[in-house]
């Protein structure tokens, strides 16, 4: 903005769909950027954005980066799905931390109202609508907890890992002003990491979780 210049956005050959699609709901279109196919290139002018980023090795606190992200997705899409006011992020489907009671904890889900949902099953759009209209937000720890930067006025139980705390997802919760609990699952046989292919979550402590919110 401060240069009045445009640059080509240079995307990896053959980008993922969810790709063009966040840079399309971010306001920009198919002739702002181009999918680069070779090893190098010369130019004369290069602008590299600072990654102000949010991973458990560590967080970034930059909420400005990821309000402006926010506010010109939500303003750009247009989902039609039907929400719930209260979601719960499986992660059934994916390789880690996914829960090995799960059928037990979904029944508690039912009691509660919460639906359970597959992001990855949705499109970029979806998801932002469901996050926005979401006021209870249940879910191991992963990636799509990044859409809490939709969310306004909810409330997050992030469900971790057995004696495992990291603060990325509290940081971004404080950023968008959201409330954070979270709730550490039980140890598992034989898992010694905090990435574990499967993780037991206490029913009572997420009944006890729900009780107190909803």
């Amino acid at each position: 903005d401060n240069t009045g210049r445009n640059p080509q956005i240079l995307l990896k050959k053959n980008p993922p769909s969810w790709m063009k699609e966040t840079l399309q709901l971010l306001g920009f279109s198919a002739s702002d950027w181009t999918e680069w196919t070779d090893q190098t290139a010369v130019v004369s002018r290069l602008v590299v954005p600072k990654l102000n980023y949010v991973h458990s090795t560590g967080a970034t606190i930059q909420p400005f980066d990821r309000k402006w992200a926010s506010k010109r997705m939500i303003s750009n899409a247009n989902s039609k799905t039907q929400q719930s006011e209260r979601i719960f992020l499986s992660r059934q489907g994916q390789p880690r931390r996914k829960l090995s009671n799960f059928n037990e904890i979904s029944r508690i889900l039912e009691e509660f109202d919460v639906e359970i949902i597959r992001p990855e099953e949705l499109s970029i759009e979806d998801q932002i609508g469901v996050f926005e209209n979401a006021e209870v937000i249940v879910a191991p720890s992963g990636a799509a907890l990044a859409n809490m930067i939709f969310a306004s006025d909810a409330t997050v139980i992030d469900i971790k890992p057995y004696v495992i705390y990291d603060d990325m997802w509290y940081i971004v919760s404080e950023e968008n002003e959201l409330y954070y609990s979270f709730v550490n699952c039980e140890p598992t046989e034989g898992a010694i990491t905090k990435d574990t292919e499967q993780m037991r979550l206490n029913p009572t402590d997420l009944k006890r979780l729900l009780k107190e919110i909803v």
